[in-house]
């Protein structure tokens, strides 16, 4: 309603790149810093509708995850960052598969 499209970003611990969570169900990656105006970006989907919230988190693992929350779907989503040697891929993040460690933030999650 007030015009923008971004709801939340979130820079990664490598300051490499910056995520974004949008209205249109996007969870978007931006090589970090960018100098130019409307910089291309890695369009990532799976949110029914606007996403709410961007996180990254790395785990003792050394594992790098992107978490992400959904609005009207009231879904969490784990993506599973990797970057390339210059810290952007073509596709930066994945799905995280189900046995991957759980983003932890001090907060236990529901099963």
């Amino acid at each position: 309603m007030d015009g923008s499209d971004v709801n939340a970003v979130c820079r990664s611990n490598d300051n490499m790149c910056l995520a974004s969570a949008d209205d249109f169900g996007f969870v978007n990656l931006y090589k970090w810093p960018s100098p130019v105006d409307a910089a291309a970006c890695n369009k990532n989907s799976g949110h029914s509708s606007h996403v709410t919230n961007v996180a990254f988190s790395k785990n003792e693992d050394g594992q790098k995850y992107l978490v992400s929350t959904g609005g009207e779907d009231k879904c969490i989503f784990q993506w599973k960052y990797k970057p390339d040697v210059d810290g952007f891929a073509e596709s930066a993040i994945e799905e995280a598969d189900q046995s991957a460690p759980p983003f932890d933030d001090g907060y236990a999650m529901a099963e």
